[in-house]
């Protein structure tokens, strides 16, 4: 009901955000709704950066975990485009604690399914798109975990979308070369 409110009335969530103890539950609304009802972006992208900034590392991982249903999904603003601009902007030791150790507590066996999706998918012969570069890019990411098989998975997905298109293999390497 209350999504339906903010879009009918144009309304923005953050507008709403008076004080912390609410953030968590709006950043939370954030994410469960629809993209479509998404309005006014930029605002909501600052608002989850702000409360990333703030947040700390359970409260981070929980929003990571919040966004699995859109990590994929090239027209959402909580991709893994998004993820992968605030892991790079993290400093070794954040990115170690914050995203080493989400991929090693098992997140579920979300990194795995991904992994797996994009190795069948360039595997059984699948054209590159905007779904399958998000979930590359994810596999790139995986690469730096400890947990030996998740890893070598993400190389034989990343091996595998390599052979069916090598200019996106060479992007990611590209891009990977920026981070610290």
């Amino acid at each position: 009901t209350i999504v339906i409110l903010l879009k009918e009335h144009d309304l923005l969530l953050s507008d709403y955000i008076a004080d912390d103890n609410i953030a968590a539950y709006c950043i939370r609304a954030i994410f469960e709704i629809e993209k479509s009802f998404i309005v006014g972006k930029n605002n909501i992208l600052n608002l989850v950066n702000e409360y990333l900034g703030k947040a700390k590392r359970y409260q981070a991982w929980e929003v990571l975990n919040l966004s699995h249903t859109s990590m994929l999904d090239d027209g959402h603003p909580f991709n893994f485009a998004f993820w992968d601009s605030k892991i790079k902007d993290m400093s070794i030791v954040d990115r170690d604690i914050f995203w080493s150790e989400y991929i090693r507590s098992g997140d579920d066996g979300f990194s795995k399914n991904i992994v797996e999706s994009i190795y069948q998918h360039y595997k059984d012969g699948g054209k590159t798109t905007p779904r399958s570069v998000n979930g590359c890019l994810y596999a790139s990411w995986v690469l730096t975990t400890t947990d030996r098989k998740l890893r070598d998975e993400a190389t034989r997905a990343l091996y595998w979308a390599g052979r069916m298109d090598p200019a996106l293999l060479y992007r990611l390497t590209k891009s990977s070369i920026e981070i610290n």
